[in-house]
């Protein structure tokens, strides 16, 4: 069995990556076929059934420039793109999801950071860039359609599709938002390294069994603290800033969104490892 040094080398790495979409162009496009049109589906099916909001029976919609489906909108693009980031992490490491795939997978002459980063650029990047032309697309789609029922029927800014619901901090939430996005696609890619075979379905178990444990470890702490104490424990001052709440939430997610992915790598050493013998 040909194994290729581990050392790093971008002609590999863009050969490794040309073959792995080349071999994979299926499976791709119809994933990037439903990401592009999904999305314009149903926000023109929910324009539609929603027409009526439009109508003169609601005159104080015409007082300004608000559209009253904007939240219908937002919903569907944010909900949709949040489905699409776990179903992007969830693929990332398909190839293994079987003895013939994983066998042609890791003898393929590349090293195990070349192939991981070329399956980051697909699955990751990939989905960022195709997210990004999504949710616009059924934005423009939308008014260019359903334009002519009303005046009102505007364009919902991006920012505001993809997270930006705290007027007091619009910036600093949309990070927040998109950082959650950030944790969502590495836990999924670490489920996919798990468990290679339905990573999907299992990766989202283990995320619902993980947080009922930890909701109700917390629930009872809590309980138990206000019976025994009178109170759920010591006030801390700066806990009462909603930036400082963000700000460590954001951080928290970005760091967490980290050690994922630098774990789904060295646990896809140890595949390569394990396959050798």
């Amino acid at each position: 069995m040909k194994h290729s040094s581990q050392t790093f080398n971008f002609h590999r790495l863009t050969l490794f990556l040309k073959c792995y979409i080349g071999e994979n162009k299926r499976n791709l496009l119809i994933f990037a076929t439903l990401m592009l049109t999904l999305p314009t589906l149903l926000v023109c099916i929910g324009t539609w059934l929603g027409q009526d909001v439009y109508d003169i029976q609601y005159p104080s919609y015409y007082d300004s420039d608000y559209d009253p489906q904007h939240w219908m909108v937002a919903f569907v693009c944010f909900s949709q793109a949040y489905l699409f980031a776990m179903t992007a992490g969830s693929r990332v490491f398909s190839a293994l999801s079987t003895k013939h795939s994983r066998l042609n997978f890791f003898t393929t002459p590349a090293s195990t950071l070349e192939k991981y980063i070329a399956l980051t650029i697909v699955y990751v990047a990939g989905y960022a860039l195709l997210m990004f032309i999504s949710v616009n697309m059924a934005n423009i789609i939308r008014v260019g359609l359903f334009g002519h029922m009303s005046n009102n029927l505007l364009m919902v800014p991006f920012p505001e599709m993809m997270g930006r619901v705290n007027y007091s901090f619009p910036y600093r939430s949309m990070v927040l938002i998109w950082s959650t996005f950030a944790v969502s696609i590495s836990i999924f890619t670490v489920g996919s390294v798990l468990w290679p075979h339905n990573s999907f379905i299992k990766t989202l178990v283990a995320i619902i069994a993980l947080s009922i444990i930890i909701g109700s470890l917390t629930t009872s702490s809590i309980v138990y603290k206000a019976v025994t104490l009178g109170s759920v424990g010591p006030r801390f001052e700066w806990m009462d800033s909603e930036r400082a709440i963000m700000n460590l939430v954001i951080i928290g997610n970005f760091i967490s969104s980290i050690a994922c992915m630098v774990f789904a790598y060295f646990r896809l050493k140890e595949w390569e490892v394990i396959s050798r013998w």
